[in-house]
């Protein structure tokens, strides 16, 4: 008899058992819920990084070669020698002088190679010169 009061007694769960169990069950969830959420969120940045070096790795850096620097001759515009190498150039008399002509621009690859133009006060190309391109 001493057996079936003691079964009755640890059947009886309180309410406030009960909404403790819900309570551990939840945080229990949520924990393992920010762990997947982690893991699942490192996975996405190791893929992110491994397809970046990927596909730098397939680049030489070499944006401007022959092929482009051929494209060029004397009498183009600022705005054709860029629609030609595909990037604004950076200028290269940037001095802060007040001297606006003759301008001249580079467009240099990672490796240092490039490309150099000079225009003349009607932004018109005079002069155009190549740096250790490849073709």
């Amino acid at each position: 008899m001493a057996k079936s009061k003691k079964k009755r007694k640890n059947a009886r769960v309180t309410t406030e058992e009960k909404a403790a169990l819900r309570r551990e069950r939840s945080e229990l969830r949520a924990k393992q819920n920010r762990k997947a959420i982690l893991a699942l969120g490192g996975l996405i940045l190791c893929s992110a990084l491994l397809i970046a070096m990927l596909v730098g790795a397939g680049s030489t850096g070499k944006k401007y070669n022959m092929a482009k620097f051929e494209q060029l001759h004397n009498g183009m515009s600022y705005t054709e020698v860029v629609d030609v190498l595909g990037a604004e150039g950076e200028a290269a008399n940037d001095d802060g002088s007040s001297q606006e002509a003759p301008a001249s621009y580079v467009w240099t690859n990672r490796n240092g190679s490039g490309i150099t133009a000079v225009f003349d006060e009607n932004d018109t190309l005079v002069a155009v010169y190549q740096d250790g391109l490849d073709e």
